[in-house]
């Protein structure tokens, strides 16, 4: 971060650069935390002509550009991400805070005028390749209708984790990941003709494990695709290819063990609420995205007592 700040400034001298440190903690997502946050721009005399820049993980990105999205009717954002979580995932199209358990729920649909992923700036460990391997994983499935052609990207993915840590290679996913991602963005900037529903595979069960569990994100989205997969298989009134589904399960879990959960315990009444209020939920039913078919995704429904037959199958629900 020093060295940053200190080639801002060199590069930059006549202009201000003000610092502001925010906590990397689920609990400051939150529209109280983005208030005290815009109380000190106001004093450091932020104007619309501002260049608002976001240094570090998921969290940091999501609050600062939200930020900058209301603060003045917007500001420049600039994303740079200094976990791979945050640069395969980067902010493109909406940016959120959370309302008390409710996920994402207050936000804007917005982008950085650049986003900056330095290899430099990653810690290269094991447990952070693995969480945002998660994301990858879902924007494969919809990179190709071509089952062979999502395969050979998910066995470059896998050897990755396996055999090799090499930041050039990570360099070739990360693009290819945000390249996938803002294709879906650009058809679909306002998510409002479905395409862009797509990046949300798995995020219905994930939103609820990450507040119920305090799950991180990356944990969370494994579990969360392998349960809408789940639900999928048993859903009779949805075209899909089982043997793909199969896929999908098996081989999340050689990335990521979901079938170690059975202990934890999620109440059903905290379920029910949440997926009534979550942010994709139509006709007060709750709605899920799931992938039936190689390079498809289909906006679902179901009904409650199914949704909780599947988390069943991992958790103990009370």
């Amino acid at each position: 971060l020093k060295k940053i700040l200190d080639d801002l400034k060199d590069s930059q001298p006549t202009k201000k650069v003000c610092v502001i440190k925010l906590f990397p903690d689920r609990y400051f997502k939150s529209l109280e935390y983005a208030t005290s946050i815009f109380a000190e721009l106001a004093d450091h005399g932020v104007t619309r002509n501002t260049v608002l820049i976001a240094i570090g993980g998921g969290f940091v990105g999501d609050v600062g550009g939200f930020i900058a999205s209301v603060y003045m009717r917007g500001l420049t954002f600039v994303q740079v991400g200094t976990t791979l979580m945050s640069q395969v995932d980067a902010i493109v199209g909406k940016v959120a805070v959370n309302v008390g358990h409710k996920k994402n729920v207050v936000g804007s649909f917005f982008s950085p005028k650049l986003t900056i992923c330095d290899q430099d700036l990653i810690k290269r460990d094991a447990k952070e390749m693995l969480l945002a391997s998660a994301e990858v994983f879902k924007h494969y499935l919809f990179s190709s209708p071509e089952l062979h052609v999502i395969k050979n990207k998910v066995a470059v993915l896998e050897n990755l984790l396996i055999n090799s840590r090499s930041m050039e290679v990570w360099a070739q996913v990360i693009e290819e990941s945000l390249t996938i991602k803002a294709q879906a963005v650009q058809q679909d900037p306002y998510d409002s003709n479905g395409i862009h529903k797509k990046l949300s595979f798995g995020h219905t069960f994930a939103n609820i494990l990450e507040s119920e569990l305090h799950m991180r994100h990356g944990e969370a989205v494994w579990v969360g695709m392998y349960l809408a997969t789940k639900l999928t298989l048993r859903l009779e009134n949805i075209k899909k290819d089982a043997s793909y589904c199969e896929y999908i399960l098996q081989t999340i879990n050689q990335f990521y063990p979901v079938n170690s959960y059975k202990t934890a315990t999620l109440h059903k009444i905290h379920i029910e609420s949440a997926l009534l209020s979550d942010k994709i939920t139509t006709n007060n039913k709750p709605t899920f995205i799931v992938c039936p078919l190689p390079g498809e995704y289909s906006v679902i429904n179901s009904d409650i007592d199914t949704v909780l037959a599947v988390f069943n199958e991992l958790f103990t629900l009370i």
